[in-house]
């Protein structure tokens, strides 16, 4: 059953680029350099770029399995691998993980806006703000998602930019030497934050059953890793030679890090113009990951349609954002120690016992299992898709 309607919703390969770059990049940027340099130091950097190639096979994973199931949704694709009941609980873990990601998201958006800009505003009401922006969106579905994310992506790309060329004066490149002074094991430890980072791609499993074609899509996947990676990379290098090893002794040291930008005398003080930037692209992220825990969760208990779990979604994450974490030395402990390990679980090993599962079965088997999805397009919006569609026979109603 697919609680959302992906025909009448349709997002290009470049689109998919988009919003894979704004499920990934707002919350990463800020926190990685201080959770990868706990393991690996001055290396963090290099750890990035590790994390980085292992993230591009990841992808590629994700758009494997999605491509064996065209038209097909994260939770359908469980159900049908894994049969009914064993499929119903990975849906329901699956769903869970989804909702505490979002979670940790919201709390990183309140800690980030409370340390910055805003340290007197409680946290329930810069979160609440925000989130109510991510519902809305949520609620409208992907294309505007996509179409808002589209008008943010120069403006983030080009602050990124424009931030590495600021720092330029203030680099020391002796913060990084020696190389591999952490050891390969601290490297490769170090390289598993990224790798979680970059695997939030798992999300393309709920954007693909809406993509147009697949011209382009791995293509599109493999980019969006690449061009996160490598400005992942930059900006913790950067930060590094700019702060030293007292970059993990930061929350957000790429924030730290701006602080000391001071060109002449004029061009100075630029955190609230970054910050201002790089809360727009934290919205977009907190739409998907609001938007991915509504669809998975109306996946999960059988609801036809999201859009009414998009309200209690948005309510859920904010309660637990709020709840989880005491303060944000537990947040940043939590991010650094349990959730990567419980991110790649999702992320790696349940898709690929999935994939490896339906090679096995040879599912979808031709002619056998559910009805091939209608080209995109070729149905009038909230018109009813004939027949059932899976084994409880089941179908979205109209939007």
């Amino acid at each position: 059953m697919t609680p959302y309607e992906p025909q009448t919703e349709q997002v290009s390969p470049w689109q998919l680029f988009v919003l894979l770059f704004f499920t990934i990049s707002p919350t990463t940027v800020l926190a990685l350099p201080a959770l990868t340099g706990q393991y690996a130091g001055h290396d963090a950097w290099l750890s990035v770029a590790l994390g980085t190639l292992a993230g591009v096979a990841v992808v590629q994973l994700h758009l494997a399995l999605a491509q064996r199931f065209p038209g097909r949704g994260w939770t359908d694709i469980h159900r049908l691998v894994l049969g009914r009941w064993l499929g119903a609980v990975v849906n329901l873990l699956t769903w869970g993980w989804v909702l505490l990601t979002a979670a940790v998201i919201a709390r990183e958006f309140g800690e980030f806006v409370v340390a910055t800009v805003l340290p007197l505003t409680p946290l329930v009401v810069i979160q609440g703000t925000a989130l109510a922006l991510a519902m809305w969106a949520a609620r409208d579905g992907l294309e505007v998602l996509a179409r808002v994310a589209e008008l943010l992506l120069p403006v983030i790309a080009a602050s990124f930019v424009f931030l590495l060329v600021l720092l330029l004066p203030n680099i020391d490149g002796r913060a990084i030497l020696p190389l591999l002074e952490s050891g390969w094991g601290n490297l490769l430890r170090g390289a598993v934050p990224p790798l979680a980072w970059l695997g939030e791609t798992v999300l393309s499993l709920v954007v693909l059953p809406s993509l147009a074609h697949w011209d382009g899509a791995r293509r599109a996947g493999s980019a969006a890793v690449l061009v996160v990676g490598t400005l992942l990379t930059l900006l913790t290098l950067g930060t590094i030679l700019v702060l030293g090893d007292t970059a993990a002794l930061f929350t957000f040291p790429l924030f730290a890090a701006t602080r000391t930008v001071s060109i002449a005398d004029f061009i100075e003080r630029l955190e609230p113009v970054l910050t201002a930037v790089w809360v727009g692209g934290l919205v977009i992220k907190m739409g998907v990951w609001v938007f991915a825990a509504s669809v998975t969760g109306a996946g999960a208990f059988g609801v036809d349609d999201y859009r009414p779990l998009v309200t209690p979604m948005t309510a859920l994450v904010l309660a637990l954002s709020i709840w989880l974490f005491p303060s944000s030395v537990e947040m940043t402990d939590f991010l650094a120690r349990t959730w990567p390990f419980l991110a790649l679980l999702f992320q790696v090993v349940v898709p690929s016992a999935v994939l490896l599962l339906a090679l096995l079965r040879g599912l979808p088997a031709r002619g056998g299992g559910w009805p091939a999805p209608e080209p995109a397009g070729s149905r009038a919006p909230g018109a009813s898709p004939p027949g059932p569609a899976g084994p409880g026979g089941a179908r979205p109603g109209g939007r």
